[in-house]
């Protein structure tokens, strides 16, 4: 495995498809796997997540535990040679 997408969210279900779909594209001609972490959310994020990215690795918690703790709960889910943290949801076109 080449990259490992790391990806906190947090209330983005609105652009969780555009996110990883443009991560996607962006490393098409690499191995990535991508792991992400929904921090209490309150709308439908762990919904959209479940329902569409189930070859994402999802890790959801209670509370929201901030931005560098959740990073450090995917440690045990990186596979990637390099590591890439996302912590809000951008697409870029």
């Amino acid at each position: 495995m080449d990259l490992t997408t790391i990806i906190i969210n947090y209330n983005t279900s609105h652009l969780l498809h555009q996110c990883i779909n443009s991560l996607r594209y962006a490393a098409s001609n690499i191995s990535m796997n991508i792991v992400i972490v929904d921090n209490a959310s309150t709308d439908n994020s762990v919904s959209v997540l479940q329902r569409d990215f189930t070859d994402c690795e999802l890790i959801t918690n209670d509370i929201n535990v901030g931005f560098g703790r959740a990073n450090n709960q995917c440690i045990p889910f990186v596979q990637g040679k390099y590591i890439t943290f996302k912590h809000r949801c951008f697409c870029f076109k």
